[in-house]
């Protein structure tokens, strides 16, 4: 499945890429328009203080989400095929995702050929110990994965079991760990002792939180990327394949995104929704942040990934060159991060002044606090 919509993605990029002409973004001018906004846990939006400014108190998790107008007319508005952008910081250190920890499970290709043993599946640091025999591996994998997961204590709301393409004959196996409970923690491993009555390599990979010096682990954020569109039949994700993305401390996001799925028909989003329609803006994907200090002013700006085929149109032009994009007033987002109540009164009270300042300072220049 995965090698077939390699190649559906290698066709549309193909086909595409014979429609454009580098010349014409002048010519034609802005077909897509970047949004970026700022939504609460329970997805609602935020809303705005004096002078379009948003305030949130440190540690408050809550979600920026890249969404899009497709500015396209006469039915041509199919939406975006593949949507990857950066997400910019005024400053550094100052906001950072929130992030969970993912779990990759390899099982040789061997283990097809065995006639019969067990897979040992222990915890580290523990002495509890799951045993997935092999007609029970070989019936339902994921199943078995979960039985062992139990085992360890978790519960099935506290966790995600998914099949992955490893890019060999090899099976693979996704663990994503849910919820605020395991929110920048590094959590024990699963630990692989095959025994079969043939040699069956075992592999885990794990993608953590944080880095051993605590920085963010930008290889994670790709698999903390909310796929799911409140805009496509009620909440489903769409923008979930190829996801990619990094973080830095001091730049922000870097290559956040993913590809939707292949519309058989050239209609876009629109053939593959169930309302048969557009909804616009078309909300992408979400990342999950917080701040993690007091701030005055910090700006963020979604604009188009580096990579050329970071934007990819149904039915219109392939690769969308930078300057075909609309980045406007909605392309960017300013707060300011109040210490969280009961913290320091003299921050609280110079954080007040600021934003007093702020909702005037078109017309008057404020000293810095």
């Amino acid at each position: 499945m995965f090698e077939l919509f390699k190649k559906s993605l290698i066709w549309g990029v193909v086909v595409l890429a014979s429609l454009i002409d580098p010349q014409r973004a002048e010519a034609v001018g802005e077909l897509i328009e970047l949004l970026l906004s700022p939504r609460s846990v329970v997805d609602q939006p935020l809303v705005p203080g004096p002078g379009g400014v948003f305030t949130v108190d440190v540690d408050e998790p809550f979600f920026l989400e890249v969404s899009y107008d497709d500015l396209r007319v006469f039915g041509n508005d199919l939406g975006a095929f593949a949507l990857y952008a950066d997400i910019v910081f005024s400053d550094a250190d100052v906001l950072e995702p929130i992030l969970t920890e993912t779990q990759r499970v390899i099982i040789g290709e061997e283990v097809t050929q065995a006639t019969s043993g067990s897979l040992f599946i222990g915890l580290e640091g523990s002495v509890v110990s799951y045993e997935a025999a092999l007609a029970d591996l070989a019936n339902d994998a994921i199943g078995e994965i979960a039985n062992a997961l139990t085992a360890f204590g978790y519960t099935p709301e506290q966790y995600a079991i998914t099949t992955f393409a490893t890019g060999s004959p090899d099976l693979g196996y996704q663990i994503r760990y849910l919820g605020d409970d395991f929110a920048d923690i590094d959590l024990p491993d699963p630990l692989l002792s095959p025994n079969f009555d043939v040699a069956v390599p075992t592999q885990l990979q794990e993608f953590t939180p944080r880095n051993p010096d605590s920085s963010i682990n930008g290889e994670a954020v790709r698999f903390n990327l909310d796929t799911r569109s409140r805009t496509f039949n009620d909440n489903e994700d769409f923008y979930e394949n190829l996801t990619r993305g990094g973080f830095d401390p001091v730049e922000g996001f870097t290559d956040v995104g993913g590809v939707g799925q292949v519309a058989p028909g050239g209609g876009g989003i629109p053939e593959l929704s169930e309302d048969g329609i557009l909804i616009e803006p078309f909300d992408a994907y979400s990342l999950r942040v917080r701040f993690i200090q007091p701030v005055t002013s910090f700006v963020a700006d979604v604009v188009p990934g580096a990579a050329p085929e970071a934007i990819l149109l149904y039915g219109d032009v392939s690769p969308l060159p930078p300057s075909m994009v609309l980045l406007d007033e909605g392309a960017s987002v300013e707060f300011i991060a109040v210490p969280e109540p009961g913290g320091d009164l003299l921050s609280a009270m110079a954080i007040v002044v600021t934003l007093m300042c702020t909702a005037q300072r078109r017309h008057v220049r404020c000293a810095s606090t």
